[in-house]
């Protein structure tokens, strides 16, 4: 319960950080998710040693469906993170954390910030243990764009408003795939219309 209780707040924290570094109001982030009744879920996964010539999926490509995912492991190598379309191997540094950022945030950050794609690999010799924590907006929270970051973007708003819990629903009752799930609030610049002419 403590866990719990200490990543929840550290995570709270670490919005409020977000947000001041959008130019934002401190709590601006935090209000518009309704964090103070936030959506948390606690993970822990275990991935049993494998031996074998090849590397085995533990998950697939993804990314979180929450705001930040606070990440603690137990210095087995594992997690790969996705960069410029490379995967890297996210070495755990003794008694560190990972900080993931997820699909709410690249919504509600008009995408100044990426939800980080990410899997697990299952090599070696060695149990690898992970613990999760995971903060999302309320679940009735309307999740969009903070309005001042839409009207600065060149392309204005880059998705629509989805309420958390449909959002969450919908990943999750999908296959794993990336970060397809945001496609469904991603808003579709200059689509051409039958007479060609560009529909904002």
């Amino acid at each position: 319960m403590e866990y719990s209780i200490r990543t929840r707040e550290l995570l709270l924290e670490l919005a409020q950080a977000i947000s001041k570094s959008l130019e934002l109001d401190g709590g601006q982030v935090s209000e518009a998710l309704n964090l103070e009744s936030c959506f948390q879920v606690l993970v822990g996964n275990n991935y049993p040693p494998y031996a074998g010539p090849d590397r085995v999926m533990g998950i697939s490509a993804h990314s979180d469906h929450g705001l930040l995912t606070l990440l603690f492991q137990n210095g087995v190598d594992g997690l790969e993170v996705n960069h410029n379309g490379q995967w890297l191997l996210a070495k755990p540094l003794p008694g560190s954390l990972f900080i993931i950022t997820g699909d709410q945030l690249e919504i509600v950050s008009n995408g100044r910030y990426k939800a980080v794609v990410h899997r697990a690999l299952v090599r070696g010799e060695q149990t690898r243990m992970s613990f999760v924590s995971m903060i999302g907006p309320c679940l009735d929270a309307i999740v969009e764009p903070v309005p001042e970051l839409a009207r600065s973007a060149p392309q204005g708003m880059e998705f629509r408003g989805i309420q958390y819990r449909d959002y969450m629903e919908h990943q999750q009752g999908s296959r794993i795939n990336k970060k397809a799930a945001l496609d469904i609030v991603r808003v579709q610049h200059n689509i051409l219309t039958c007479e060609g002419t560009p529909n904002n």
